[in-house]
């Protein structure tokens, strides 16, 4: 059965990278069926972009109030049973949503799968990695079904910082199954207007989502139950 892909991209006032990151997944060798940018009331030329873009690009406008709120407002709208995403300021390596489709096609049970997140930063006109990929809890590396999504629930509003952190161990919590991909996903960038770059806040947002994992798994005797066990827990 052929899949219907919905990319769902939230941005605010972000068009100085929003046409990068809408080529690199416009691009891919097996491009998805739309993209939905749900534009945070930008006042830039945002949403112009990204309507003439490409025909698969539709805007939905907000106030959405925060990324979570746009991500979950872009899902709502889309149509496909099967998501991704990707912030306005990253990038898709080329291949990755071929490579993930083709995972899931290969093994139905799996209705998640997470690969490789490149942190990187600007110099010169270049993008310069910072330390080798990895498989981080990011949304932008991650292909995922409808239902899954839908069973987890939408993310956190709430949480201003480390929102996709709580929705991935929410996935680890409700046993979503889940393979790695170990190859090269998303590249993220690290600039000056980064909105992790709060670093306390940040910290603080990570933490929280821990400790609401743990109140979450508390039983009424106390003891918390282990997740060990979940496929991604071993990836490298």
């Amino acid at each position: 059965m052929a899949r219907v892909v919905s990319v769902v991209m939230p941005v605010k006032n972000g068009a100085a990278y929003l046409a990068a990151a809408l080529e690199s997944v416009c691009s891919q060798s097996c491009p998805p069926d739309e993209i939905i940018v749900a534009d945070d009331g930008s006042t830039d030329d945002t949403a112009t972009l990204a309507s003439d873009f490409d025909a698969r690009v539709r805007v939905i406008g907000g106030p959405f109030g925060c990324a979570a709120a746009g991500r979950n407002a872009g899902v709502a709208a889309a149509r496909g049973d099967v998501l991704a995403f990707l912030d306005h300021d990253d990038l898709w390596t080329a291949g990755r949503l071929e490579r993930q489709l083709a995972l899931l096609a290969r093994e139905p049970a799996v209705e998640l799968v997470l690969g490789q997140t490149q942190r990187v930063r600007e110099h010169e006109g270049q993008l310069v990695p910072l330390g080798p990929p990895a498989a981080e809890p990011s949304l932008g590396a991650l292909l995922v079904t409808r239902a899954a999504f839908e069973r987890v629930g939408p993310l956190d509003e709430t949480k201003t910082y480390d929102e996709d952190v709580d929705w991935f161990l929410r996935a680890r919590e409700a046993g979503i199954p889940a393979r790695a991909d170990t190859e090269l996903a998303q590249i993220y960038r690290r600039h000056a207007t980064n909105a992790t770059n709060a670093r306390a806040a940040d910290i603080r947002g990570f933490f929280t989502a821990l400790r609401d994992s743990i109140a979450r798994r508390r039983g009424e005797d106390g003891e918390v139950r282990s997740l060990s066990g979940w496929p991604l827990d071993d990836a490298s």
